[in-house]
């Protein structure tokens, strides 16, 4: 029973925007980026960097991220979980929330291709 209560807490965890937009990230972009700056990241993924902090600290928590310092930035790294419950977890909640998520990846999509467009990326 404990195990079950932990599952659904880390289920509504991960059931958040802020949450469900660094999985979103974490899915499909990490493996082009090493590690970057909160303020890049929150740009890129067009959240409030306050929010898409604290949402990083429950990911580094699970296993999905890596926070430090580096010259006086919050730096992210992005990892895959360990853990077969939290992998499993997470792609739960990307079915049960598969509409959101759609719509956090065409944002996303659309994001990096305005920003290629501009001259970026």
């Amino acid at each position: 029973m404990p195990n079950q209560i932990i599952n659904e807490d880390l289920k509504e965890m991960l059931s958040f925007h802020e949450t469900l937009s660094l999985v979103c990230f974490n899915i499909n972009y990490s493996k082009r980026f090493e590690s970057m700056t909160l303020e890049k990241l929150s740009a890129m993924l067009g959240l409030d960097a306050v929010w898409l902090e604290k949402a990083s600290r429950v990911l580094q928590r699970i296993g999905m991220a890596k926070l430090n310092y580096a010259s006086g930035k919050l730096m992210i790294e992005m990892t895959d979980p360990e853990n077969p419950v939290v992998k499993n977890t997470i792609f739960d909640v990307m079915w049960e929330k598969r509409y959101e998520y759609s719509v956090i990846y065409k944002a996303m999509v659309q994001g990096e291709l305005t920003s290629r467009a501009a001259g970026g990326v």
